[in-house]
């Protein structure tokens, strides 16, 4: 279940859903970063219920939604993490639309959803949850993907 209302004819996609069912991943924890609503932490947690998920969310209103489909999904491997993955620490502006969930993004001008978010590094996430292995990680769906690993040592 979920809690909002997703209008879509599918979750994922067709070549999302061939990946899933046939790739079989190695030891480690999965991230997801721009976790939105939760939808692929929620899918990786029930396939993978020994591992642990790290969801990462900037945006307030979409993490409450994450956290109420994490709950209604009962998840108890997801870790909600409220913060922008970037190549800095500290804080950032994010665009955090409460309609249009999937244009959220790290933006570098204010605009009328513009707020300020908590940010930190790859690097500094690992090293936080004593991360010692990561097995896959999925990127946000919007944009400034290369500014978040710029800083990135290899896992």
């Amino acid at each position: 279940g979920f809690s909002e209302y997703l209008s879509v004819d599918r979750f994922l996609s067709e070549g999302e859903d061939k990946f899933f069912e046939k790739h079989c991943f190695a030891d480690g924890v999965f991230i997801d970063v721009g976790a939105n609503v939760g939808l692929h932490s929620i899918l990786l947690a029930k396939r993978y219920t020994d591992r642990t998920i790290y969801a990462v969310e900037a945006s307030p209103n979409t993490m409450n939604c994450m956290r109420a489909n994490l709950a209604l999904n009962q998840t108890r491997n997801v870790v909600c993490l409220e913060y922008a993955l970037s190549d800095t620490l500290g804080a950032v502006l994010f665009n955090a639309d409460p309609v249009a969930r999937g244009l959220a993004s790290i933006v570098r001008e204010p605009g009328a959803n513009t707020i300020s978010v908590p940010s930190t590094t790859l690097d500094q996430l690992v090293e936080a949850n004593g991360i010692s292995k990561i097995a896959a990680m999925k990127p946000p769906s919007s944009g400034g993907r290369s500014t978040r690993l710029r800083k990135c040592r290899q896992r």
